[in-house]
């Protein structure tokens, strides 16, 4: 798991990232993955991902996924960073 805060001239984001060494996401499936009840197992609703999406979304947020280039996946959930500055 990876955490940060990325400076920005008026708007820094903190993120959170967590990634994994399987076999990473099929390619064909990638792109589905936010869609509600779109699922890859049997007897699941296949939202839970596209509420985390509307989530983030509704916090100015971001959440994405995507494949690392040496293999597994990787989550990061993007937020604008609010509060007092860092000393």
């Amino acid at each position: 798991m990876e955490t940060g805060v990325t400076p920005g001239d008026a708007h820094p984001t903190a993120w959170l990232a967590v990634s994994d060494t399987g076999a990473g996401i099929p390619a064909d499936v990638l792109p589905k993955l936010s869609e509600p009840f779109f699922t890859t197992k049997p007897g699941h609703l296949g939202l839970g991902l596209a509420i985390s999406r509307d989530i983030a979304a509704k916090h100015q947020g971001l959440l994405s996924l995507s494949n690392r280039p040496g293999g597994g996946a990787k989550a990061v959930l993007e937020l604008p960073a609010t509060g007092p500055e860092p000393a």
